[in-house]
């Protein structure tokens, strides 16, 4: 079983690779990155993810932060984190996606009723 800061770590180093390869994200850590992109993601899901950078931040750096102290919210945070990065795989906001889909359906009419 790995320890709380294994499981920290991991959890952090794959947001960051997906908020990178995804979002186009830059930053080092985990707090850079999502200040990049933070708009483009639910409020929640920055919320959670925060969580988790700021556990690892301390399991990493604070004397006598050994292991994560309420382990309920971590678990949850990081299963939101999940969640959300599952589900918004476009790497647009969601104004800018339907802006984007608006414009599509006004050049096609234009086209169509040319």
């Amino acid at each position: 079983m790995p320890s709380d800061l294994e499981r920290a770590i991991r959890a952090s180093k794959r947001y960051e690779a997906i908020l990178a390869q995804r979002f186009n994200a830059e930053g080092r850590g985990l707090h850079e990155p999502l200040d990049s992109v933070e708009h483009k993601l639910d409020r929640d899901a920055v919320r959670a993810l925060r969580l988790v950078a700021t556990v690892r931040n301390k399991l990493v750096h604070e004397d006598g932060y050994d292991d994560i102290k309420d382990k309920r919210s971590f678990e949850a945070a990081r299963k939101r984190a999940d969640k959300a990065l599952k589900t918004n795989t476009s790497g647009f906001p969601k104004k800018r996606g339907i802006a984007a889909a608006v414009f599509i359906v006004a050049a096609l009419a234009v086209v169509l009723l040319w």
